[in-house]
Protein backbone atom coordinates (compact mmCIF):
# COMPACT_ATOMS: atom_id res chain seq x y z
CA UNK A 1 0.00 0.00 0.00
CA UNK A 2 2.76 2.41 0.95
CA UNK A 3 4.71 1.60 -2.21
CA UNK A 4 1.62 2.23 -4.34
CA UNK A 5 1.14 5.66 -2.71
CA UNK A 6 4.76 6.57 -3.36
CA UNK A 7 4.44 5.56 -7.04
CA UNK A 8 1.23 7.57 -7.34
CA UNK A 9 2.85 10.61 -5.73
CA UNK A 10 5.82 10.41 -8.09
CA UNK A 11 3.49 10.25 -11.05
CA UNK A 12 1.32 13.17 -9.93
CA UNK A 13 4.06 15.51 -8.70
CA UNK A 14 6.17 16.87 -11.54
CA UNK A 15 9.90 16.68 -11.06
CA UNK A 16 10.66 19.99 -12.71
CA UNK A 17 8.91 22.92 -11.15
CA UNK A 18 7.40 25.35 -13.56
CA UNK A 19 8.05 29.05 -13.20
CA UNK A 20 5.50 31.80 -13.62
CA UNK A 21 7.12 32.66 -16.96
CA UNK A 22 5.74 29.38 -18.36
CA UNK A 23 2.12 30.33 -17.61
CA UNK A 24 0.16 31.75 -20.54
CA UNK A 25 -0.84 35.39 -20.59
CA UNK A 26 -4.53 34.54 -20.57
CA UNK A 27 -4.15 32.55 -17.37
CA UNK A 28 -2.33 35.50 -15.81
CA UNK A 29 -5.22 37.76 -16.84
CA UNK A 30 -7.73 35.39 -15.22
CA UNK A 31 -5.59 35.12 -12.09
CA UNK A 32 -5.28 38.90 -11.98
CA UNK A 33 -9.02 39.42 -12.33
CA UNK A 34 -9.91 36.86 -9.68
CA UNK A 35 -7.27 38.04 -7.22
CA UNK A 36 -8.14 41.71 -7.70
CA UNK A 37 -11.81 40.94 -7.07
CA UNK A 38 -11.02 38.91 -3.97
CA UNK A 39 -8.62 41.54 -2.63
CA UNK A 40 -11.23 44.24 -3.22
CA UNK A 41 -13.86 42.26 -1.35
CA UNK A 42 -11.67 41.53 1.66
CA UNK A 43 -10.40 45.11 1.67
CA UNK A 44 -13.99 46.34 1.74
CA UNK A 45 -14.82 44.04 4.65
CA UNK A 46 -11.79 45.26 6.61
CA UNK A 47 -12.55 48.88 5.80
CA UNK A 48 -16.15 48.45 6.88
CA UNK A 49 -15.76 46.51 10.13
CA UNK A 50 -12.26 47.07 11.52
CA UNK A 51 -12.78 50.73 12.57
CA UNK A 52 -15.96 49.86 14.48
CA UNK A 53 -14.17 46.96 16.14
CA UNK A 54 -11.33 49.26 17.20
CA UNK A 55 -13.83 51.76 18.65
CA UNK A 56 -15.40 48.97 20.68
CA UNK A 57 -11.97 47.84 21.90
CA UNK A 58 -11.10 51.39 22.96
CA UNK A 59 -14.25 51.75 25.07
CA UNK A 60 -13.90 48.49 27.01
CA UNK A 61 -11.43 47.58 29.73
CA UNK A 62 -8.69 45.02 29.35
CA UNK A 63 -10.45 42.52 31.59
CA UNK A 64 -13.49 42.40 29.30
CA UNK A 65 -11.32 41.56 26.28
CA UNK A 66 -10.63 38.02 27.43
CA UNK A 67 -13.92 36.46 26.44
CA UNK A 68 -14.79 34.12 23.61
CA UNK A 69 -16.62 36.71 21.52
CA UNK A 70 -13.69 39.10 21.48
CA UNK A 71 -11.21 36.36 20.64
CA UNK A 72 -13.49 35.08 17.86
CA UNK A 73 -13.72 38.58 16.37
CA UNK A 74 -9.94 38.97 16.52
CA UNK A 75 -9.51 35.59 14.85
CA UNK A 76 -12.00 36.36 12.08
CA UNK A 77 -10.51 39.79 11.36
CA UNK A 78 -7.01 38.29 11.37
CA UNK A 79 -7.98 35.63 8.84
CA UNK A 80 -9.66 38.26 6.65
CA UNK A 81 -6.51 40.39 6.89
CA UNK A 82 -4.32 37.47 5.83
CA UNK A 83 -6.62 36.70 2.91
CA UNK A 84 -6.54 40.36 1.87
CA UNK A 85 -2.73 40.28 1.97
CA UNK A 86 -2.54 37.03 -0.03
CA UNK A 87 -4.90 38.15 -2.77
CA UNK A 88 -3.24 41.58 -3.00
CA UNK A 89 0.17 39.96 -3.48
CA UNK A 90 -1.27 37.59 -6.11
CA UNK A 91 -2.86 40.50 -8.00
CA UNK A 92 0.33 42.56 -7.84
CA UNK A 93 2.43 39.63 -9.05
CA UNK A 94 0.19 38.82 -11.99
CA UNK A 95 0.02 42.47 -13.06
CA UNK A 96 3.81 42.78 -12.80
CA UNK A 97 4.32 39.67 -14.93
CA UNK A 98 1.85 40.93 -17.53
CA UNK A 99 3.56 44.32 -17.64
CA UNK A 100 6.93 42.67 -18.11
CA UNK A 101 5.61 40.34 -20.77
CA UNK A 102 3.48 42.79 -22.74
CA UNK A 103 5.29 46.11 -22.33
CA UNK A 104 8.85 45.02 -21.60
CA UNK A 105 9.15 47.04 -18.39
Amino acid sequence: MKLALIKLARRLIPRKRKSWDDVSSWMLVVLGLVSTTEAGYYGYVLQRFAPDFLKIVDTHTLASWLNVTFLACVGILSVIGLQFFFWTVAATGSVALLQKRLFGT
